[in-house]
């Protein structure tokens, strides 16, 4: 539902019939419930679930998931083709350890940025 404000929000309602006395809907009572904060929280913890916190790029769950995707559709496909790209970062314990962690994050992330331009 739109706010006021202009932003939407998703809501959870309730309703109620309230009965005649002859037992027919007469009257119903809905009770709404905002619940746009629990459902950013739930997608924010899918994501996180699935991808690296630190790069935003996708974590080995759904890196296997994806993988075990692609082997069942060229099972099924025979055209279907796919590769997986491994890349090895040379001496990364040594750059964080003597740099410090902080330039060791920093150089992930730009890593992340700059396949993200490619893929």
């Amino acid at each position: 539902m739109r706010h006021k404000d202009g932003t939407w929000r998703i809501l959870e309602s309730v309703a109620t019939a309230i009965p005649s006395e002859e037992g027919h809907t007469e009257k119903l009572v809905i009770v709404n419930r905002d619940t746009t904060e629990r459902k950013r929280a739930e997608d924010m913890l899918a994501r996180n679930a699935l991808h690296d916190t630190l790069t935003n790029l996708p974590n080995r769950t759904l890196f296997l998931d994806r993988v075990r995707h692609a082997l069942a559709l060229s099972q099924r496909h025979q055209s279907y083709r796919f590769a997986v790209l491994f890349i090895d970062l040379d001496e990364f314990k040594i750059f964080n350890d003597s740099l410090g962690r902080a330039a060791g994050d920093s150089l992930l992330i730009q890593i992340a940025r700059r396949l993200r331009k490619r893929f």
